[in-house]
C-alpha cells in the first residue's frame, strides 16, 4: 500500500485523542478557571513534547492514568497559546477548562526535550446533567475525563442528533469525535451525493481522507456514482487524481476505478506504462499490464530477451514465460548449445518439462542431436 495507506494509519493512531485546547469556558463556571466541585476526580501524570507532524513542529501532550494493573493514555495536540506558554515555561500549573470538566497540571520537570508533570481532573457538574438529558446517565468520573480528553461536547451530540445521528451509542460518538466526522463533514458528503451513510461508514470515509474535494475531483475524471466502499478502496491504494491524469497521459484514460485500484496495488505506474510501450507493449489491456507487474515482467527483463531476439511479443506470452522462468540466461545457455532462435513458446514448454542445459549435454553426449521437440518428448516420457 502506499503512501495514503501509510498516512491513514499514522492519522488515525495521532487522532486517538486529538483535542483542541482552547480557553472555554462553559456557562455556568467561574471565570478563575477554578476546578469544578465534584466528588472524586481522576489523577495521573502527564508528559509533553515537541514533534513534527505534517511539516510543522507542535506540542503533544499525553495524559497517563493507571488503575490497578493497566494504563491508558490519551494524546493531545496543543493549540492554545496560553498552554504553549505554560509547557515552554518555568515549573507551576496550569488550568485547562473543556466543557466535559477541567485538568489541573502541575509541573514537575523540564528538560530540553521534554516537560512532564502531574494532573488532577474534575467533572463539569452541569456537563453530566446535560448529558442525562441527552440520554447518557450516570457517566462515571474516568469516562467524563475520556470525553474532555477528546472534546466530545454535547453540542457536538446535537449537531449529530439534528444531522439524523439521534440513536448513537456513545462509543460511536466518541469515535466520530476522535475523527473529525463533524456536522461540517456530513453535509459536505451529503453535497456530494453520499447522503443518510451509516456512522461507521463516515467514521471510516474520513479515516481514509475521504472528502468532498476527493469525490469532486474523480468525477471530474469521469468517475463519478462510485459507492462509498470503493472510495475507501481508492483512497487506501493511493488512487490520486494525479496518478489518473497520468495514466491517460500514457494512453489509459478509463481503466475504471477497479482496474485503478489493482494497477495502484500491483505498482503498475506511469513510468513502468511508458517503459514497457517501447517493447511493442502499447496495447495491453489493464489485466495485462498487472499480470506483467506481478509476475515481475520488468522493462530490464523485456530489454535483456530482446537483445536475445525477442521482441514485438503480446503481454501474455511474457507473462507466460515469466511464470515457468525462461531468463535471459537459460536462453543463452541453450543458444550456446546450439539451441538459439527457438520461439518462445517452445522455450516455455522446454522450461515446463525441465529441459535444462545439462539435460541437453547428457542427451548430446548419447549420439545424435535432438530437436527441441524430441528433447521434450524424451523429457516428458522419462528420458
Amino acid at each position: 500500500m502506499k503512501k495514503t495507506l501509510h498516512r491513514s494509519i499514522i492519522a488515525a493512531v495521532l487522532a486517538v485523542s486529538v483535542l483542541v485546547l482552547s480557553p472555554v469556558v462553559p456557562v455556568g463556571w467561574g471565570g478563575d478557571g477554578a476546578l469544578a466541585e465534584a466528588t472524586g476526580g481522576v489523577t495521573g501524570t502527564w508528559e509533553a513534547k515537541v514533534a513534527n507532524w505534517n511539516r510543522s513542529s507542535r506540542w503533544w501532550l499525553q495524559l497517563d492514568r493507571r488503575s490497578g494493573s493497566g494504563r491508558s493514555s490519551h494524546s493531545f495536540s496543543v493549540e492554545d497559546a496560553s498552554l504553549r506558554a505554560f509547557l515552554s515555561g518555568a515549573a507551576g500549573s496550569h488550568t485547562v477548562e473543556r466543557e466535559a470538566g477541567s485538568y489541573l497540571l502541575t509541573k514537575d520537570s523540564v528538560s530540553n526535550e521534554r516537560v512532564a508533570g502531574r494532573f488532577e481532573f474534575h467533572s463539569n457538574p452541569t456537563f453530566l446533567r446535560d448529558m442525562a438529558a441527552l440520554g447518557f446517565e450516570d457517566l462515571s468520573e474516568v469516562k467524563v475525563f475520556e470525553l474532555a480528553s477528546i472534546d466530545v461536547t454535547t453540542g457536538f451530540i446535537q449537531e449529530l442528533a439534528t444531522l439524523g445521528y439521534d440513536r448513537l451509542a456513545l462509543e460511536r460518538i466518541v469515535e466520530m469525535r476522535i475523527h473529525d466526522v463533524d456536522g461540517d463533514y456530513i453535509r459536505g458528503m451529503a453535497r456530494a451525493g453520499y447522503e443518510n451513510l451509516p456512522a461507521r461508514r463516515l467514521v471510516e470515509m474520513r479515516i481514509h481522507d475521504v472528502t468532498p474535494d476527493y469525490v469532486a475531483a474523480m468525477g471530474g475524471l469521469g468517475l463519478n456514482g462510485l459507492t462509498a466502499e470503493r472510495l475507501v478502496e481508492m483512497r487506501i491504494h493511493d488512487v490520486t487524481p494525479e496518478y489518473i491524469e497520468a495514466l491517460a497521459r500514457e494512453g489509459f484514460e478509463d481503466p475504471g476505478s477497479r482496474g485503478l485500484v489493482e494497477m495502484r496495488i500491483h505498482d503498475v505506474t506511469p513510468e513502468y506504462v511508458k517503459a514497457v510501450r517501447r517493447f511493442g507493449l502499447g496495447e495491453a489491456s489493464t489485466e495485462r499490464l498487472v499480470e506483467m507487474r506481478i509476475h515481475d515482467v520488468t522493462p530490464d527483463y523485456l530489454q535483456a530477451m530482446a537483445a536475445l531476439g525477442y521482441a514485438d511479443l503480446p503481454a501474455s506470452r511474457w507473462v507466460e514465460a515469466r511464470i515457468h522462468d525462461v531468463r535471459p540466461e537459460y536462453v543463452r545457455a541453450l543458444s550456446e548449445l546450439g539451441y538459439g532462435g527457438l520461439p518462445l513458446r517452445t522455450l516455455v514448454q522446454m522450461r515446463i518439462h525441465d529441459v535444462t542445459p545439462a539435460y541437453v549435454r547428457r542427451t548430446s553426449r548419447d549420439g545424435d542431436k535432438l530437436s527441441a521437440d524430441d528433447l521434450i518428448e524424451r523429457r516428458i516420457h522419462g528420458g
